[in-house]
């Protein structure tokens, strides 16, 4: 069965409200193992609404349109699908009646949301007052289904009410099962081109690659009767990306990248200490988020600039000594000195296995040294020309990325 959204409202069009909607819907018709192809937005017009309702039945079995169901004028849905379907409207007495229960002293134009295209199955709105409409064609083949926009009241209803229409209509039916394995220290690009012949030649199960900031995620799909089954048809195409990319992969499904350094440094015995004069406290706070972090997070000194950091932690002594490293105006910070700043902190701060320090290096680009107790060293430059917050952040994935390497080594 395949099945189309339509996501009807002028606000949606200039922005004024995000479409959550989109996202909760498609992946709920994932889990179900319902195919879906197209979303579309329309303004509350009735002659586009018409149209963008005309072409989604046309190519799928079943339209999911949400909004247009309130009172106003404005309010277009209910009206029509009953004229695409030649069915006449009628008022449900039962329905007004429970509006009416729920909001007394309601205005007349109310009644329009208790006006039900004739042969609908009604879905009850528990949370709100615009009940939802399954509405099938003349020939019973294809099938609307109409929410109201407000999130609140499409979710529960969509659950409840619509998941069941949805399964009768199905019959037997797959699931739809996924792994996404998920990346770091490695690009999209560069991730496809060591995977190229799995995509291209790609029937069950398929590839999909998603860039995310500092990261990437790959997911393996397929169709199955059971998850069991899915993931026994997944596991010898996960197996080979393993074997060719296995040493950039940092987890799978909902494992975040601090939650894999996390278990890394706790299998490790390792404590992190960081000077921060690139993220913010970005990388701090991330790799604090995992429960038991005490265990493996011994601190952190965030300072605005490079010379503050210097003067907090090499206050008495010359900094760069020897090094050929040197600080500039709060300016530029060259990895020599960068690793000096990592050193010092295993020598100042007790019963710490690893000191990392983040400096500035240019504008849009950052150093990460890190040294260990035992002299293994690591380097990383990280490089980003967005806003402040995403480059903190890719500076942050950096770090987590080296940290890795340094603990998996």
């Amino acid at each position: 069965m395949i099945a189309e959204m339509v996501f009807v409202g002028t606000e949606l069009l200039l922005g004024q409200i995000v479409n959550t909607n989109a996202a909760y819907l498609g992946e709920r018709l994932s889990e179900l193992g319902i195919d879906h192809y197209y979303q579309s937005v329309v303004g509350d017009n009735a002659k586009r609404l018409a149209g963008v309702l005309n072409l989604a039945v046309s190519r799928s079995d079943v339209v999911i349109a949400c909004g247009g169901l309130g009172p106003t004028l404005d309010d277009l849905t209910r009206e029509t699908v009953a004229e695409l379907t030649g069915r006449e409207l009628e008022f449900n007495d039962e329905i007004w009646q429970t509006i009416r229960r729920r909001r007394p002293n309601l205005p007349e134009n109310m009644k329009r949301q208790a006006m039900v295209p004739k042969g609908a199955k009604v879905l009850p709105n528990d949370t709100g007052t615009a009940p939802g409409l399954a509405v099938p064609d003349q020939s019973d083949n294809k099938l609307f289904i109409l929410l109201p926009g407000p999130p609140n009241e499409m979710k529960p209803m969509f659950d409840k009410y619509a998941v069941p229409v949805l399964l009768e209509r199905m019959g037997e039916r797959a699931v739809l099962v996924s792994r996404s394995l998920h990346f770091c220290e490695i690009g999209e690009s560069p991730l496809e081109d060591r995977l190229m012949d799995l995509f291209a030649g790609q029937v069950d199960p398929t590839l999909a690659t998603y860039a995310k900031p500092g990261h990437v995620q790959l997911r393996i799909s397929t169709k199955a009767h059971t998850r069991e089954e899915g993931l026994a048809k997944i596991a010898p195409v996960e197996e080979e990306i393993r074997r060719r990319v296995g040493e950039y992969i940092y987890g799978v499904d909902g494992t975040t990248l601090e939650e894999a350094v996390g278990e890394l440094l706790l299998g490790r015995n390792w404590r992190v200490f960081i000077a921060d004069a690139g993220t913010g406290g970005i990388l701090a706070s991330r790799l604090t988020d995992p429960p038991g972090a005490n265990a493996w997070f011994a601190g952190a000194l965030v300072a605005a600039s490079t010379t503050q950091l210097v003067q907090m932690i090499m206050a008495e002594e010359q900094p760069g000594a020897g090094t050929g490293s040197e600080v500039g105006n709060g300016a530029a910070a060259s990895e020599a000195l960068a690793m000096d700043l990592a050193k010092h902190l295993l020598a100042r701060m007790d019963g710490v296995s690893v000191g990392i320090s983040i400096l500035p290096a240019a504008p849009g680009e950052a150093v990460v040294a890190l040294a260990t107790a035992a002299g293994d060293t690591r380097t990383a430059l990280a490089q980003w020309r967005g806003n402040t917050q995403d480059y903190r952040w890719r500076v942050s994935q950096a770090a987590l990325g080296a940290l890795r390497r340094l603990a998996m080594a």
